[in-house]
Parts: C-alpha cells; structure tokens; sequence
C-alpha cells in the first residue's frame, strides 16, 4: 500500500512554487505603485513646463511685435527695412564679388 501514496516532494515544490509567485505578485505589485506616481509627478512636470513655455513665448512675441511697433517698422516689413535689401535680396556686393576663394569658381551677380 505504501507504493501507492503520492510522494509529498511534488506538493512541497508547488506550495515553494506559490510562494515565489505570491513573494513576486507583491513584489511587482510595489514597483508598480512606484512607476504610477512617478509617471503622475512626470506628467504634472510637463504641463508645468508646457505653461512655462507658453508663456516665454508669448512673452518673446509681445517683445518682438513691441520691437517693430517702436521702429515704425510692420511686421511684413520688418524684416526688409531692419536687415537692408542687400540682405534680403542676397547682393551684398562687399561679399559677392570675384571668385569664390576656396574652389575658384565665378560667383555670378548675387549670393
């Protein structure tokens, strides 16, 4: 009769087997819980700097629009007046005459 009950190593290795898996459930259970506020302190970080970045925008443009408002300059021709037309239109003479010094090529009538 003895040669018939279940040997009781396979029922030792299952409860040793759930208690890995309860030992790793909590285990993961806390790294989780873990990850979760930091995500909430990393996402609550990015809005924050969204608002701030939105805000040194806006700040940028007012002083932009402030800078060309005080010239006399719009801001469609700001650009132009503020740079020269020389500048825009890329003949600068002081720089585009002769030939280009590194391969000695014509540089044309402009830039």
């Amino acid at each position: 009769d003895q040669e018939r009950l279940p040997s009781p190593q396979p029922l030792a290795d299952a409860e040793a087997r759930i208690e890995d898996l309860t030992n790793k459930i909590v285990e993961l259970t806390a790294v989780s819980a873990r990850l979760y506020t930091e995500i909430k302190n990393l996402e609550k970080e990015v809005t924050e700097n969204q608002a701030a970045y939105d805000k040194a925008t806006a700040i940028r443009e007012k002083q932009f629009a402030d800078f060309f408002a005080d010239s006399g300059l719009g801001l469609g021709e700001g650009f132009g007046k503020a740079l020269g037309p020389d500048f825009v239109l890329g003949t600068n003479e002081g720089t585009c005459k002769g030939k280009d010094s590194v391969k000695g090529s014509d540089l044309g009538n402009g830039c």
